[in-house]
């Protein structure tokens, strides 16, 4: 069991966690928004992306981002209407919505990520390579703790 400070490390950890988170999003929003895009449609299409070639249904990006359908068909209706994705019935089970991504998607995701590097540089600003490869480590293993089946 956890002491008493171990636990109250724990809480701040997680509070520190949730402002990054929250801050994250909305600066990075701020600045892809340039690319027309929200960090939640930017993330769908890097994951078309490294799918590219293969079939990809909206029950995939469902399941790749624990979101809900009706999330999921908002999402990639607006991305449809924006004409950075295209959208399909699959010829072989006409239920499945198989997603793929424009050249216009593929044009604002590649704007996008040119837009989001001095971010990601300063998030890590005043961190030696050490230092760096430490935090990583750390947040590694409090990955691998969190998502345990066996807590």
């Amino acid at each position: 069991m956890k002491s008493e400070s171990q636990l109250a490390a724990s809480r701040k950890l997680g509070q520190y966690l949730q402002k990054i988170d929250k801050q994250i999003r909305l600066k990075a929003d701020r600045i892809i928004e340039q690319a027309d895009l929200t960090v939640s449609q930017d993330a769908v299409l890097n994951y078309l992306m490294t799918r590219e070639g293969e079939e990809v249904s909206q029950t995939d990006v469902q399941n790749a981002f624990g979101l809900t359908n009706p999330a999921v068909t908002k999402m990639c209706h607006r991305l449809e209407q924006k004409e950075m994705i295209h959208i399909e019935v699959s010829p072989r089970d006409m239920r499945l919505r198989l997603l793929s991504v424009t050249e216009k998607g593929k044009t604002a995701l590649k704007k996008a990520d040119v837009l989001k590097i001095p971010f990601e540089v300063t998030t890590l600003e005043g961190f030696s390579e050490a230092e760096t490869e430490q935090l990583l480590s750390y947040m590694e293993r409090i990955w691998q703790n969190i998502s345990s089946t066996n807590r």
